[in-house]
């Protein structure tokens, strides 16, 4: 993890040159290990989810997947994702709110 403030796709990118990805929480499981480490961190934490193709169907950038409304319901924070001003595509870590929110940048 980076503590360098970055916009969604320079920090996409910086995780490509290195050969990896931005974290993607597919499961319970990887969503417990995000919060278990988020505690040590103040700022939110870009993860690798966006709906920059099309207006809200999140796709997970590793594999192109889309989010099933099931899973949405439990990952994003209440009232998220909610594209304020219309144009919040990229999705953050927010550990106020132990969940995912969905920013501009």
């Amino acid at each position: 993890m980076s503590s360098e403030l970055i916009k969604f796709t320079d920090a996409r990118d910086m995780c490509k040159s290195f050969g990896g990805t931005l974290y993607t929480l597919k499961t319970p499981e990887k969503l417990t290990i995000l919060k278990n480490v988020s505690v040590h961190f103040i700022p939110n934490i870009w993860v690798g989810l966006h709906d920059m193709v099309t207006e809200d169907v999140f796709q997970w950038v590793d594999d192109g997947s889309i989010v099933s409304d099931s899973w949405r319901k439990v990952i994003f924070a209440p009232g998220e994702p909610n594209s304020f001003n219309g144009d919040e595509d990229c999705v953050m870590y927010s550990p106020a709110y132990s969940a995912l929110v969905d920013s501009a940048w």
